[in-house]
């Protein structure tokens, strides 16, 4: 889960809530100038707080701060919730970028 998300190329980002560990998220540097989110996830008790958004927005960040254009990154049809959210603040689906074998959508968004 954690490769390529050590700096420099990479950071890895963990939500706190009331002291718990509530959500994880991280963006690495592609071969080109865009980066790649990896490994979002916001824990059910979590949900509906806007901390994914939050969490997705930081790492955009991250990415725009390191000279990227765009974000991308891959998920499954059946994370609705995650679908819905990545749609919403503008990832659009393109073509299958890293023949991942656990994913079936793959989105993109261009930063700034």
């Amino acid at each position: 889960m954690s490769e390529g998300l050590d700096p420099p190329g990479g950071a890895l980002l963990l939500a706190t809530l009331d002291g718990e560990a509530v959500a994880i998220g991280g963006v690495r540097d592609l071969d080109e100038p865009a980066a790649e989110i990896k490994a979002m996830y916001v824990a059910p008790q979590a949900r509906g707080r806007g901390i994914g958004r939050r969490m997705l927005a930081r790492l955009e960040e991250i990415a725009a701060a390191r000279g990227c254009v765009a974000t991308r990154l891959d998920t499954l049809a059946a994370l609705r919730a995650a679908v819905s959210l990545y749609e919403s603040v503008g990832y659009e689906r393109i073509a299958d970028y890293n023949e991942s074998p656990h994913a079936d959508r793959w989105y993109e968004r261009r930063l700034g």
